[in-house]
């Protein structure tokens, strides 16, 4: 179970919020639902006429990925354009200057234009997840020990190879500098990173006290300080950070929210303060949040703003 979480790439999917309607509905929803055929796995990123999204669904065997997403756009108008030139990959990130960062099946990372990526050394290292700085110029990056591959701990014959084989840290890459930094270490896993709204932090999840629990690292001084289930190994009660879909750390609130599944594998949304304290939001999913404090999640009756600071649903809309 704990190696799912290394893969759980949906932390890149973000889809953006358009104005105000009638019910505050956001407009990538009604594109999507224009595109009912497109098995859209998540949105990545948008211009103002079309969304970028991720189709498909990875599949893996024995540990090993064997299919990937593809890279489309879907166009406010009906039109779909695939983005050639891109082999199958497990996830993605854009930043608004219109830069991806790929990672491909075999855990190679690529960066560039669309139709025009290019690889970035990081020396025999897997790469599993990658994430844009706010600026877009960084990328922090998850990836396997050198030398070790997705797979291995299925093939592994003592539970040190196991332990290593199951091994993930956090990164940072520079792709104009050509230089990459180690952020975390240790034998646990260390996934999902989710900057800041100032670039200065990183979010991200850690098995090492071997509970899953939410750390933060300070980007300069590398830093890391646990952020939730203190104790959790002891059986106090612990706050789910498995994430099942989107994570952003808001820039007016300063709060994070997330969204997770129960054991029952019921959707759920908590928000995060980082200066201490998490709280269920509620049974939500497709949550988006605006950056001004506030986010947008559905529920069974339709669409709810919430209000971050007070970390509770402020209006209830119909879908």
């Amino acid at each position: 179970m704990a190696r799912w979480f290394v893969w759980c790439l949906l932390a890149f999917a973000l889809p953006a919020v358009a104005g105000a309607t009638p019910t505050r509905a956001p407009a990538w929803a009604a594109i999507l639902d224009r595109h009912a055929d497109v098995p859209v796995d998540g949105v990545i990123g948008e211009r103002e006429d079309a969304l970028l999204v991720l189709t498909g669904t990875p599949s893996r065997l024995h540990g090993r990925p064997v299919s990937g997403h593809g890279l489309r756009w879907i166009h406010a108008d009906g039109r779909q354009t695939v983005v050639e030139g891109i082999p199958e990959l497990l996830g993605a990130d854009w930043t608004p200057r219109g830069r991806l960062a790929v990672v491909t099946l075999d855990g190679r990372l690529l960066v560039g234009e669309p139709g025009a990526l290019e690889p970035l050394d990081l020396g025999d290292r897997e790469v599993t997840q990658a994430r844009w700085d706010p600026e877009g110029r960084m990328l922090a990056v998850t990836a396997l020990p050198e030398g070790t591959r997705s797979g291995d701990a299925a093939r592994a014959r003592t539970l040190d190879a196991y332990r290593e084989a199951v091994d993930s840290d956090i990164h940072l890459v520079s792709p104009d500098r050509g230089t990459i930094r180690q952020l975390t270490t240790g034998s646990k896993q260390d996934y999902n990173p989710v900057w800041s709204p100032d670039g200065g932090q990183l979010l991200f999840i850690s098995l090492r006290t071997g509970y899953a629990s939410f750390f933060v690292a300070d980007v300069s001084s590398g830093r890391q300080s646990q952020l939730t289930n203190q104790g959790a190994e002891r059986g106090a009660p612990a706050v789910p950070v498995a994430l099942s879909g989107r994570c952003t750390w808001d820039r007016t609130s300063g709060r994070v929210i997330y969204e997770t599944r129960t054991a029952a594998s019921e959707p759920q949304v908590w928000v995060l303060d980082p200066e201490g304290g998490s709280s269920l939001l509620g049974a939500y999913r497709d949550l988006r949040a605006a950056g001004d404090g506030t986010a947008l999640v559905r529920g069974l009756q339709g669409w709810a703003e919430v209000d971050l600071l007070a970390g509770e649903p402020t209006t209830e809309v119909l879908p």
